[in-house]
Formats: structure tokens, C-alpha cells, sequence
């Protein structure tokens, strides 16, 4: 039902590990952070800052196509990706990134395991124009006080009131299922979904930048339920 494809992909995955598996200090040592920058032509954000390395800026050829990354970031536990791209292109570059913290590692007796990981978590962003008016996302009372009360009280003598954009956010929190990972002093983090008009759009083109706490598949399916659900309410 959407009205086109996505104008904007970004898939964020961020892998958990348990502690002193991540090779930080190898990432550190013998030059690493100029191998990781020099592979995926990366920007060092405060690559040295304590413990953390980040990166910003970089393009990773995965099959012969570039795909733009980002932001990395590298902790002692954490391994974060934001690629531009679906699921599958965000892994493929996520999978160069560990092989080449494995590379790094490799003179440890116990190297760096890619997938020795205890969460690995997926949310993405898309921006698409979407089959309704923003005042579909707002109930019938909440749209009366906008346009009776809210308008004409924030109207002045130099202009006079009105909507630029919207966002409708609900906040995700997560109950652990696992006792491991309260035992290894993991919290899972908070996401949300997310609905806003596209900031600089025109409120009639229906943009929306949208953010999702899945991957971009099942994110797609998610606005195409948002329409049908909208629909059904008119």
C-alpha cells in the first residue's frame, strides 16, 4: 500500500559480546586503527578515547558495490554498525568489519570469535512517502484542539499559526528472557517506533521519516499495517 519505495535505507546493528572478547586493545596495538580506516575508508571519530573506538564516514565494497557506513563504534563489549542500506547489505558490511577484527587478534592464544556474541540486535530507518495525511496519526478531539484552541492561541500579530510537522514516538522497553544475561550484567536498551513528517517536506507530500526497532523488512511491513489500520479508521 505504501505509495513508493524508500528515498532513505539506514539499518543499525549492535552485537553484544561477553567481556574481554572484543579485541579493543588489538584494534589499538600495531597500527589497527589505521587498517580498520584504511579498508573501509573510514573517518576516526575520537578513535582513541578511552576505551571506545568510533568511526565515521566510511564505504565498505561488499560484491563490487559500495555501500556508505556511517558510524561504527568498537568498545570492550560492543561492536555498533549504522549502514545505509537493508539487512542484508548492513551484515555483509558488519561481517568485513569482524573478520577484520578477527585479522588484528590473530596473534592471541583465544582470537576474536565473530559469532561467540550473546545479543545481536537490529533497527532501522526508512523515509517514504506513505498513503496518509498527517492528521490521520492524531485522534479526532486531539485534531479539534489543534485547529480551535492550539492555532489561535499560538497566532501573533507578526504571523499566524500553523503545523510544520509532526511526530508520533513510542518508547520500547525490553524484559530480559535470558538469566544469563542479567548474570553477565547485560541491559537490554530501550528502542522505539517512530512516525514523523520528513523535517523540510511539504506537509501535503505525506514524506515520512520513519525509525523502526526492527530490521528494514519487517519495518516495511509494519508502515503497510500502519496504512491499512489508518484506512480502516476513516
Amino acid at each position: 500500500m505504501t505509495q513508493s519505495n524508500p528515498l532513505v535505507r539506514r539499518t543499525t546493528i549492535v552485537r553484544v559480546y561477553p567481556p574481554d572478547r572484543v579485541p579493543i586493545f588489538s584494534l589499538f596495538s600495531r597500527d589497527g586503527v589505521t587498517a580498520m580506516t584504511s579498508k573501509f575508508n573510514l573517518t576516526p571519530i575520537n578513535a582513541s578515547e578511552g576505551a571506545e573506538a568510533n568511526f565515521g564516514a566510511g564505504r565498505a565494497e561488499i560484491g563490487g558495490r559500495p555501500i556508505i557506513i556511517e558510524l561504527l563504534k568498537i568498545n570492550e563489549r560492543r561492536v555498533i554498525l549504522t549502514a545505509q542500506g537493508d539487512t542484508r547489505e548492513a551484515r555483509a558490511v558488519l561481517s568485513a568489519v569482524l573478520e577484520q577484527l578477527k585479522a588484528l587478534d590473530a596473534r592471541n592464544p583465544s582470537p576474536f570469535l565473530p559469532e561467540g556474541h550473546l545479543i545481536d540486535r537490529e533497527e532501522s530507518v526508512l523515509v517514504q512517502q506513505l498513503s496518509f495525511d498527517w492528521t490521520a496519526l492524531l485522534s479526532d478531539a486531539l485534531s479539534r484542539f489543534i485547529a480551535t484552541k492550539l492555532l489561535p492561541a499560538a497566532s501573533e500579530e507578526l504571523g499566524e499559526a500553523r503545523i510544520a510537522g509532526v511526530q508520533v514516538n513510542f518508547d520500547i522497553r525490553y524484559q530480559a528472557k535470558d538469566g544469563k544475561l542479567a548474570e553477565a550484567g547485560i541491559e537490554i536498551s530501550p528502542k522505539k517506533f517512530a512516525v514523523e513528517t520528513r523535517a523540510g517536506s511539504v506537509l501535503g507530500d505525506n514524506l515520512y521519516y520513519t525509525i523502526s526497532p526492527t530490521d528494514a523488512a519487517r519495518h516495511q511491513s509494519l508502515l503497510e499495517d500502519l496504512e491499512r489500520s489508518l484506512k480502516k479508521a476513516k
